[in-house]
């Protein structure tokens, strides 16, 4: 049979054991979200409402800080046809707005383009 003293010291032990490995998966998660990206320091770029697009248009964009933000039009090899915008973004949504009569009908990319990030969309301009 089993003293009470070694169920006792087995308890303790399991109770230490359990207590480390909690300890050390705190610590694991918190090292995993060192790296965790922070939602404020990106712009959200929307796609347009209506493809393909006539006309003037509106890009949207929303930031959660204020930002220096370039948006540029890009061919389909991703070379810059044109700088559709280049300002300080604001707090909130941001519209550009853009007549698509000043170039040819056909595909495109529009980027948006921070100190941290660039994000493109697709755009067809079909212009009558």
């Amino acid at each position: 049979m089993y003293s009470i003293s070694s169920i006792v010291l087995t308890t303790m032990a399991i109770s230490l054991t359990l207590l480390l490995l909690a300890i050390l998966y705190k610590k694991y998660l918190q090292h995993l979200q060192k790296g965790e990206v922070k939602k404020e320091d990106y712009a959200v770029l929307y796609p347009l409402e209506i493809q393909p697009a006539v006309g003037e248009v509106e890009f949207y964009y929303e930031l959660e800080k204020d930002k220096e933000i370039e948006l540029f039009l890009l061919d389909t090899d991703f070379n810059k046809v044109m700088e559709l915008d280049k300002r300080m973004g604001t707090i909130g949504g941001n519209k550009v707005i853009f007549d698509t009569k000043q170039v040819a009908n056909g595909q495109y990319f529009y980027q948006l383009k921070s100190d941290n990030q660039q994000t493109m969309k697709k755009i067809a301009i079909e212009n009558p």
